[in-house]
């Protein structure tokens, strides 16, 4: 019992930093830097800069981060002009959930075929583009006309 519990207060001392912070949430970011409380913070990127709402305590400042930044990329914390930290900021997940449409709502639009399997959309495919037979019939008329001409040519003389 005593080893589960020394594990378990180990674990929870030992922090990993976050590899990635998401946009337009509430972030919480721990900086170790010793900082006065006329010492301001930035985080910026190659297009832009801010400084965010920030607690200075003994060891650590805590940054908050809610409405800024507004793109996603990387950014660096800064103390003047030493870089502190490096950050991540990412869209949330949720973005890029795939919502699918109704496959009855399909159905009832008018431009839209739907097909039950994928051999009835590789005949009706193949059904379309097919090469229409009528170019045949115009071979013939434009060999008809062309033996009708020479006919022409040669029994009539004026």
């Amino acid at each position: 019992m005593v080893v589960p519990v020394f594990y378990n207060i180990a674990k929870a001392s030992f922090s990993y930093p976050k590899l990635a912070y998401n946009l337009n949430e509430e972030n919480k970011i721990e900086v170790k830097v010793k900082a006065s409380k006329d010492e301001i913070l930035s985080i910026t990127s190659k297009k832009s800069s801010f400084i965010p709402l920030q607690r200075a305590y003994q060891n650590k400042v805590v940054i908050n981060t809610t409405e800024e930044p507004q793109e996603a990329g990387f950014y660096q914390i800064k103390k003047q002009d030493s870089i502190l930290k490096e950050l991540a900021f990412n869209n949330p997940k949720e973005e890029s959930s795939l919502q699918f449409l109704n496959l009855n709502d399909l159905k009832e639009q008018k431009n839209i075929i739907t097909y039950n399997s994928i051999k009835d959309v590789f005949t009706e495919i193949n059904k379309n583009n097919e090469v229409q037979w009528l170019w045949k019939w115009f071979l013939a008329l434009a060999i008809v006309s062309l033996l009708l001409e020479i006919f022409i040519l040669k029994f009539y003389k004026p």
